[in-house]
């Protein structure tokens, strides 16, 4: 039977207030209570870091709770509320509503199964960002860097030092996916997308067999 159009089916992690308040006490031994203080509308935020430092701790060791916390920022930052769901509907509408197919998207930091992209999307996605950015050095400087940094650093050699291969990878039992950029020995510059599912082999060997691939373009084109 063909689900319904829309379908959505929710796995709750069911909280109250109430029991946030029970579990702290529980675990600090103090008592703990809950107050409400709206924001003044004079409050200032104070910035402690640059953009690019905390996107380079994100993206090389592939940290999935920065990632969450980040959206959470945007939801506050924009509408004033922590809520994944708002800022995932605005980028679309705003950001994403060119990609060459519609993406489902659920939270932060791509752990859920129900996040779907497509690798030409990803693609775009990633042309995307050096167009905003307009400025290769800097975006690769924030990924992981084959054979150097993160968590491909293992994966790839470098050429003569040099990484040519600048990616975020993205893993759950039976997944495997790669996708950033890559730069050839003649200076061709291309972004790629790989999306390996439903195997049943160790990762690594469909990790390693990309790692051909992308080192024979980096090598002859």
């Amino acid at each position: 039977m063909a689900l319904p159009r829309n379908f959505r089916q929710y796995v709750p992690w069911k909280t109250s207030t109430a029991l946030t308040l029970a579990l702290l006490q529980d675990t600090l031994k103090l008592p703990v209570t809950e107050i409400h203080q709206p924001l003044p509308d004079d409050a200032k935020t104070i910035f402690d870091q640059k953009a690019d430092t905390v996107y380079k701790h994100m993206l090389q060791p592939s940290d999935n709770f920065i990632a969450e916390q980040l959206l959470l920022v945007c939801s506050s930052a924009k509408f004033k509320t922590l809520n994944a769901d708002s800022v995932i509907n605005y980028s679309q509408k705003h950001f994403l509503n060119d990609l060459p197919d519609t993406p489902q998207w659920v939270d932060g930091s791509g752990l859920s199964r129900q996040n779907l992209f497509t690798p030409r999307s990803i693609i775009a996605l990633l042309e995307k960002i050096l167009d905003e950015v307009k400025n290769d050095d800097l975006v690769h400087s924030l990924m992981p860097a084959g054979g150097v940094v993160g968590t491909i650093k293992t994966a790839y050699k470098t050429d003569n030092g040099q990484a040519f291969v600048w990616a975020k990878t993205g893993s759950l039992n039976n997944n495997y996916n790669q996708s950033g950029y890559l730069v050839t020995r003649k200076g061709h510059r291309l972004a790629f997308s790989f999306m390996n599912n439903n195997f049943t082999k160790p990762s690594r060997q469909l990790r390693d067999e990309m790692v051909k691939i992308m080192t024979f373009i980096h090598e002859n084109y």
